[in-house]
């Protein structure tokens, strides 16, 4: 099981994430930063793949909602995943597919 939080400071701008997880090596498979940009979150059954089409969505300017879009559609694998954004603007996005473990959400907050 994997907890993780992506932020953005309205103060600073500052982005930043955490995860706590027991599955190895994931703090290189499940955030992804992008300074100025935003803050892409791949779990469950992380794809890396799915994190570098998110830094590329936002690196074209896209929003979370779209980036997140964007990943859920370039995967047949969606129902196993979870994805979440935030974008620089304070924007969330997430994504939880049903076939996620029983113990699985989100909770969206300010830009959090």
């Amino acid at each position: 099981m994997t907890f993780s939080i992506a932020g953005l400071c309205p103060r600073t701008l500052e982005l930043g994430c955490a995860l706590a997880t027991s599955s190895m090596a994931s703090g290189a498979r499940v955030p992804f930063v992008v300074p100025g940009r935003g803050v892409i979150l791949s779990q469950a059954r992380s794809d890396p793949t799915l994190g570098m089409l998110g830094v590329r969505r936002l690196e074209a300017g896209c929003t979370a909602k779209e980036t997140v879009a964007d990943m859920v559609s370039a995967t047949a694998n969606a129902a196993w995943r979870q994805l979440a954004v935030v974008d620089q603007a304070g924007r969330v996005a997430e994504f939880t597919g049903p076939q996620c473990m029983a113990h699985k959400g989100a909770h969206v907050g300010k830009g959090a």
